[in-house]
């Protein structure tokens, strides 16, 4: 056998000796990526849920003992409050809204988005009900929302919405609290009808320009 052959085998026994190695875990191992899982979640109000944290290596291995040096960024804090407790991540929901979650550790980057939805409303009402505008001249009005136990519950994170039925006065915000606007009329009183809707629910009163 001629002394190149030779070496060629000899080259090709150590390359395969060093890919069973490779696999046998004797190459560093890296941090690839990291993951929350699962990727997202629905909360109600003060509810507690927990994502795992997974940190993979290069080959797509799991690296629990690298888990706690992951660092957590919160973009919304008033939101959800986040802490990392061992392979997980541990969420407390404080107030509606959409948090997003991001880990990092290295070069290995995962996010979670956190949907928390606001108290189940069972009653609305406008206050002052009904309203009186001046004429010329503009009122506020306010939405106050009810629980089933008719607890007041905080407006933020409910789709509210005004209308008035004939334009009489018009509407300036959008908002728990409105402000109406009525012209310069000539003839008074007039009256319409103002309409508060609040997620599936809606109520209406009586206005009257004076």
């Amino acid at each position: 056998m001629r002394l190149g052959a030779v070496y060629r085998r000899v080259a090709i026994l150590v390359g395969s000796l060093v890919l069973v190695a490779c696999r046998d875990g004797v190459s560093p191992r890296f941090v690839d990526s990291v993951r929350l899982f699962p990727d997202s979640a629905h909360m109600a109000l003060g509810e507690v849920f927990e994502f795992r944290v997974l940190v993979l290596d290069q080959r797509g291995d799991s690296l629990p003992e690298r888990t706690e040096r992951v660092r957590i960024s919160n973009r919304n804090p008033d939101v959800v409050n986040a802490e990392v407790r061992a392979s997980t991540l541990r969420i407390t929901s404080v107030a509606p809204g959409t948090a997003t979650l991001e880990a990092q550790l290295g070069f290995g980057t995962g996010s979670a988005v956190v949907f928390v939805a606001p108290e189940s409303v069972a009653r609305i009402a406008i206050d002052p009900s009904p309203v009186t505008v001046p004429n010329d001249g503009q009122a506020a009005v306010q939405a106050r929302l009810f629980d089933a136990a008719d607890q007041e519950l905080d407006p933020a994170g409910h789709r509210i919405s005004w209308r008035v039925l004939n334009s009489t006065v018009t509407v300036g915000s959008p908002a728990a609290t409105a402000t109406l606007r009525a012209g310069n009329f000539l003839t008074l009183p007039r009256t319409d009808t103002l309409v508060l809707v609040v997620d599936d629910l809606s109520v209406r009163t009586l206005i009257t320009v004076r």
